[in-house]
């Protein structure tokens, strides 16, 4: 999202907006232009996603040197941009599905996590991902500091290998 695209024998495109048409919100995105929340998976409609949670995330996509597009991407994935949600198996809570183990690292508990609203929540999603500066500037960069523990921004790069607990949970 906010890429130009250049296709021969057409004139050059403009930067992306909201393209995902309904009442998608759209913010100003530093580095990467206008603020595409079109095209990724339960924003639109989502009671979550207000403009001043979508400032939070632009805001908090610059001080990482990120796209906002990435951290909403990942987010979505998890929790489906609910602050509250929680998961049976493995305690996991949050927006990026916080482990009780990381909240404690973080000073908090998954328990206030779950309390914590969309406005609250994202200093703490912002505080985890700070150890990963540098290693965000690719959407597997921010998966994979979310999904393995370790940004790895190579979209080549092997995460679990077969016949490991992680690799069958994952």
């Amino acid at each position: 999202p906010g890429d130009r695209l250049r296709l021969p024998g057409q004139p050059e495109a403009v930067a992306a907006t909201n393209s995902g048409g309904g009442n998608a919100p759209a913010t100003g995105s530093g580095a990467s232009g206008a603020l595409n929340v079109g095209r990724i998976q339960n924003v639109e409609g989502n009671p979550n996603v207000t403009p001043a949670f979508l400032q939070k995330v632009n805001a908090m996509a610059e001080r990482l040197g990120t796209k906002p597009e990435y951290l909403l991407a990942v987010m979505s994935f998890e929790s489906g941009l609910n602050p509250k949600a929680v998961n049976g198996d493995s305690g996991a809570t949050g927006l990026i599905q916080f482990l009780p183990s990381t909240a404690r690292g973080l000073g908090t508990s998954t328990d206030a996590l779950k309390g914590m609203s969309g406005q609250q929540q994202p200093q703490y999603v912002e505080k985890y991902f700070q150890q990963y500066e540098g290693k965000l500037n690719t959407l597997e960069g921010v998966y994979t500091a979310v999904l393995s523990g370790t940004a790895r921004p190579d979209p080549n790069t092997t995460l679990f290998s077969s016949g490991t607990a992680a690799y069958s949970q994952n």
